[in-house]
């Protein structure tokens, strides 16, 4: 079942004696102290329980001989300070905040290889959308906005972005709207609050009939846990009715967030059809290399010439059209020649 995190948050060394009397210091998670003090008991491993780094008497160090007690005990706590930064270096990145390579109100798509429709990305021109959003459209049908709203916009803002978003583009049959949106809808999913950014949001969804399917699948389930408290303010959006949906919040799969992963899978048949709805046009190929033999070149020279023979067509001629008429006319005598070439060459080199 889902539950919050736990908030017994955080990481300490828990040091272990060695041969050359100098402890070592292993770095755990507070969820897993115990646990590996117990274990390692139990395989017949030893723990330092007062060991304290801050304490002079804990230098080793060659080059502090010479200091006084008093000297040792205040160069102590710089120490463990160095050597707690060093450390930080080998934890991931959520603890260590300090990472100036971690990417910040980024949206990406991942497809996978085996999908065979076409995908195409919309480049927004307005600036609010292409911040904040991240569209595409799958086989010409289904529109997907991929969207982020951080909690530091403000409400004219967040008005804006929505009235700007586009919930149809041409061909397109369906849009689906995917992202944190940091409003949180109160009973109208499950949630135990109602926000001013939710106010926001629920007037777009009431004005544009759209359907939230966290109500409809997973009414009441938090998509985030917080110290703070749980909350629902990751959505699946639509604006039209799928098929076989099923809306899925895991709690087994880390995203290094207090977000948890969402999957949404879904039918829609218009997807699977081309964007034309017409077969491919088989295309013709010749086998050039006959036209080598000499009677089958006579015999497409012949044909060739049987075919053109009624045509009498001077393409210098279409520069010098003077009406629509004989512009046609140039055209059909230029369709002509061509279908003319093309009835040849099937005749001698299929």
């Amino acid at each position: 079942m889902l539950q919050p995190p736990s908030p017994n948050q955080g990481y300490e060394h828990v040091y272990i004696p060695t041969k050359v009397r100098l402890p070592v210091g292993i770095l755990v998670h507070k969820e897993f102290v115990e646990g590996f003090k117990a274990t390692l008991i139990n395989r017949g491993g030893q723990v330092i329980e007062d060991f304290d780094t801050r304490k002079g008497n804990t230098i080793q160090d060659p080059k502090y001989d010479d200091y006084t007690e008093h000297q040792r005990d205040q160069i102590a706590p710089y120490i463990h300070q160095s050597r707690l930064e060093k450390s930080l270096r080998h934890i991931r990145e959520p603890v260590n905040s300090s990472n100036p390579h971690r990417g910040k109100d980024g949206i990406a798509l991942l497809v996978n290889p085996a999908f065979k429709y076409p995908i195409h990305h919309i480049q927004h021109e307005h600036p609010l959308l292409t911040k904040f959003t991240l569209t595409v459209i799958l086989n010409h049908k289904l529109l997907i906005h991929c969207l982020y709203l951080p909690p530091s916009l403000d409400s004219e803002t967040i008005d804006d972005i929505l009235a700007l978003l586009p919930l149809q583009y041409h061909s397109t049959t369906s849009t689906l709207i995917c992202g944190d949106l940091n409003a949180r809808l109160g009973s109208h999913t499950g949630d135990s609050s109602f926000n001013p950014r939710g106010r926001n949001v629920w007037n777009w969804l009431q004005s544009n009939n759209l359907i939230v399917w966290n109500s409809r699948l997973s009414f009441g389930q938090p998509t985030n846990y917080h110290f703070q408290g749980n909350s629902i303010i990751d959505y699946f959006i639509s604006d039209t009715e799928f098929q076989s949906t099923q809306l899925a919040i895991r709690d087994d799969r880390s995203l290094s967030s207090t977000h948890k992963f969402m999957t949404l899978t879904f039918e829609v048949p218009s997807l699977l059809q081309r964007y034309d709805d017409s077969p491919l046009p088989q295309r013709l190929q010749w086998n050039l290399d006959k036209l080598k033999n000499k009677n089958i070149c006579h015999q497409y020279r012949t044909t060739l010439e049987h075919n053109l023979g009624p045509l009498d067509v001077d393409f210098n001629s279409l520069h010098d059209s003077s009406s629509a008429r004989n512009l046609i006319d140039r055209v059909v005598e230029i369709f002509s020649f061509s279908q003319g070439v093309l009835d040849a060459g099937s005749y001698s080199c299929f």
